[in-house]
């Protein structure tokens, strides 16, 4: 069984900031507040509009602090930030929103309090449209919000990071590092098997690297995809109708992909400009993909392929109020660990509602059309990260310690396993068992596979490995500021 840490309190994904800016009954602004316990609209006649792509940051308690289109950002009064306007300049001025899905990430600054960083896709493209002339880079701008008496204000604008050679349109996700402060920014570059990765730390953007991994992503259709990584961080995942799903384990140390699986996904959007995108659910184990006209469920749990693939829903071409398609677009795990997946590449009064993602087949509770948004939205939908996502630690990876304060780590607090090699399962036994400890287990590139507490006085625990596939882990144990390590074979 997989385990992961995360950070609870962290409502920065609380608010979606999304609709027409035009005030009239039916268009117009409208938020929906995911972090109340229940699904909360407030409609506001905001100026802004969003076309495609969706940006908005809370603070830890869910109190939004401001939201961006692309073009712009304001704050949690709509009103637009002092230096706050020309984003991504070097694609002009659409005047309704920017129209990159999964084209903005807001991260806060590790170690500050009130400083953070919009990644954002910028297209250049020559005035003759044609896809083979768009230029795709990625580039960051910065919030204070200690300005503008606490309402913030944008200080650094338009900086570019890399400098094209990337798709031009959506696949900018993140995923927090081991260290479970700093940050990995991964964006794929165009008609290659690169992927670069962007380390963002206290120290502020640095390019870590270009990796070469998998297959070649092929020409690539306009809008039509998403990459994003499950909540645990370890895996990976990009898909578009050209590709089919590519799917990589995740070192969050060093921010390696590796482990390739290449997972053919039957749609019919080759030849179209679909809007299309994946998500997947709370517990890591499924992947949803949106393929425009079917939408799908993928079992990860099995350790190789081929995986279990199961037809969720297909299109049944009802037109909603506003006469659209309700499609299967772009998808997103919300606060309220539901998925929520666009309708529309135009606009619509709907999203589908997967209410229970962590369930198999049709136990997965999805609706067709489950959620009636108040005004009329388009296609866009946020992307964001796990910002709960907490650390790893252990031996094999530099990164802060769980449960303990500055451990030390040139002691070894005294256990032992039996039977070593283990088959179904392992007896844990310690020396003391006055206090409470965390035991942890990790296989030989340091990936984190299971995380229990043992409570005090608690001893001779059985440990249950049945699932794990034979080879190498590293038992870690840590009680009292003591770590230590003891290898276990599971054969």
């Amino acid at each position: 069984m997989l385990f992961t840490l995360d950070c609870v309190g962290q409502k920065h994904d609380a608010i979606w900031t999304l609709g027409y800016g035009s005030g009239f009954s039916t268009t117009g602004g409208f938020n929906i507040d995911f972090g109340q316990g229940s699904v909360k609209f407030d409609t506001i006649n905001r100026p802004m509009d969003f076309l495609g792509t969706v940006g908005s940051i809370c603070d830890s308690a869910g109190n939004l602090l401001f939201c961006c289109n692309g073009e712009y950002v304001a704050d949690k009064n709509d009103q637009k930030m002092p230096n706050g306007d020309s984003l991504n300049i070097a694609w002009g001025a659409y005047g309704y929103g920017y129209p990159v899905p999964q084209g903005i990430i807001i991260l806060q600054q590790p170690d500050t309090q009130n400083i953070y960083y919009i990644f954002h896709i910028c297209i250049e493209f020559n005035p003759v449209w044609s896809t083979t002339q768009i230029k795709g880079s990625l580039w960051y701008s910065v919030v204070d919000m200690t300005l503008n008496n606490g309402l913030g204000d944008v200080v650094i604008k338009n900086q570019r990071i890399i400098d094209g050679g990337l798709i031009p349109y959506s696949n900018l996700t993140a995923c927090k590092h081991a260290n479970g402060k700093d940050w990995w920014v991964v964006v794929p570059k165009k008609e290659s098997n690169g992927y670069y990765k962007v380390l963002f730390n206290k120290k502020g953007v640095e390019l870590a690297a270009l990796q070469s991994v998998g297959d070649t992503i092929p020409e690539y259709h306009d809008g039509s995809g998403m990459s994003c990584f499950s909540p645990d961080g370890q895996k990976y995942a990009f898909y578009n109708t050209n590709t089919d799903l590519y799917l990589f384990d995740f070192n969050r140390c060093n921010g390696e992909l590796y482990n390739f699986k290449h997972i053919p996904i039957h749609d019919t959007c080759d030849t179209y400009n679909c809007t299309t995108g994946i998500a997947f659910s709370p517990n890591s184990r499924f992947l949803y993909v949106s393929g425009y006209f079917y939408l799908y469920q993928i079992d990860l749990k099995p350790a190789d392929t081929p995986y279990s693939i199961i037809k969720l829903a297909e299109l049944d071409y009802q037109l909603d109020t506003n006469m659209y398609l309700t499609a299967f677009c772009n998808p997103q795990l919300a606060f309220d660990k539901k998925i929520y997946i666009s309708t529309s590449t135009s606009s619509t009064y709907y999203y589908h509602v997967i209410s229970s993602p962590d369930e198999p087949g049709v136990d997965c509770g999805f609706v067709m059309r489950g959620l009636q948004l108040p005004r009329l939205g388009g296609n866009e939908i946020p992307h964001f990260p796990n910002y709960r996502l907490g650390p790893v630690s252990n031996e094999y990876c530099d990164s802060l310690s769980v449960g303990t304060k500055n451990p030390v780590q040139n002691s070894s607090v005294a256990f032992s396993l039996w039977p070593n090699p283990a088959h179904s399962s392992f007896a844990f036994s310690r020396e003391s068992a006055e206090n409470e400890g965390i035991l942890r287990l990790f296989d030989a590139n340091g990936r984190l596979y299971m995380t229990k507490t043992i409570s005090e006085g608690a001893n001779n625990i059985q440990v249950d490995v049945s699932t794990l596939s034979p080879g190498s882990y590293v038992v870690e144990f840590v009680c009292e500021q003591i770590i230590g390590h003891k290898k276990l074979v599971v054969q």
